[in-house]
């Protein structure tokens, strides 16, 4: 796994709405809501090379840069193989 790679997870256990915790985050597909820099800022991340690595681990798909339905326990994300 590098350091930085293309999926970058939310490790932070203080946030504010349950829902926001254990996301995983495409930052080929970033969107202002996503709010990597805020993420990153705060130390808050495990990188993946991977999406498939990043369920492994517990994480689901951040709304906004992967979808909702497109999580790995739901059969993964259509069209691609990483």
């Amino acid at each position: 796994m590098l350091k930085e790679a293309r999926y970058c997870a939310n490790t932070s256990q203080s946030l504010k709405k349950a829902s926001d915790k254990r996301k995983v985050h495409d930052l080929e597909n970033e969107k202002t809501q996503c709010q990597i820099d805020k993420i990153r800022g705060a130390g808050h991340t495990k990188w993946y090379d991977s999406l498939s690595e990043a369920y492994r681990d517990g994480y689901a798909n951040c709304h906004w840069c992967l979808g909702v339905a497109m999580s790995g326990r739901r059969g993964g994300r259509r069209g691609v193989t990483s």
